[in-house]
C-alpha cells in the first residue's frame, strides 16, 4: 500500500469515480480516494497504469508520493482571494464616483474581473468536464448560476457567490 496526494483534484464526483474505476481495474488490488484530504491509498504493482486511468477520468490530476508531497501555496491562494475581494469592493464603490454613463459599464467590468479572478478554475473545469461528457457537477452548476446572475442584472451577486465558493 502506498499513499499519494492527488494535486488539482477539484470534484468530489470525480474522486468517487476514480475510486470506483481503480477498484475495477485488474492491476489494482485495492484503492481508496479521500476527496477532502486529496489523498489516494492504493495497492498496486503498476502505478503508471493507475495514474493513466486517473488522468483519463481527470486529466489535470497529478499523483505525488506523500513523502514528496507538493506544498499548498497559501500565498497564491491569499493573493487571488485578495485580488478578487479588492475588485469586488471596487465594483461596489467606484461606480458611485463616476458619471452615470460610465457607472454601469465600470460596475460590470469590475464584477466580471472579480468573478474571473475567483472562478477561473471553476469555469475551465466546467468546460473541460462538458467536453468529456460530464455536465452536472458543482463546477458546471456554479458557472451556470453565476453566469445567470450576470444575465439577470445581478453582477455583484454573481461575483460574490464565486468568491465565497473559492474561499
Amino acid at each position: 500500500m502506498k499513499k499519494y496526494t492527488l494535486s488539482n483534484l477539484g470534484c468530489a464526483g470525480c474522486a468517487a469515480e476514480m475510486e470506483k474505476e481503480l477498484n475495477k481495474a485488474p492491476f489494482v488490488r485495492s484503492a481508496s480516494v479521500n476527496f477532502a484530504a486529496k489523498a489516494l491509498v492504493i495497492d498496486t504493482d503498476d502505478i503508471a497504469k493507475a495514474e493513466a486511468l486517473i488522468r483519463k477520468i481527470e486529466p489535470e490530476v497529478r499523483l505525488t508520493e506523500k513523502e514528496e508531497e507538493e506544498h499548498f501555496s497559501i500565498r497564491y491562494e491569499l493573493f487571488i482571494s485578495a485580488v478578487s475581494l479588492l475588485l469586488f469592493a471596487a465594483g461596489l464603490t467606484l461606480p458611485g464616483y463616476l458619471p452615470s454613463r460610465f457607472a454601469v459599464p465600470a460596475e460590470y467590468l469590475l464584477f466580471i474581473a472579480a468573478w474571473l479572478a475567483a472562478g477561473h478554475r471553476v469555469v475551465l473545469t466546467a468546460v473541460r468536464n462538458i467536453v468529456r461528457g460530464r455536465v452536472f457537477d458543482e463546477n458546471f452548476l456554479m458557472s451556470v448560476s453565476t453566469t445567470g446572475a450576470f444575465a439577470v442584472g445581478a453582477p455583484s451577486e454573481a461575483a460574490a457567490v464565486m468568491i465565497f465558493f473559492r474561499i
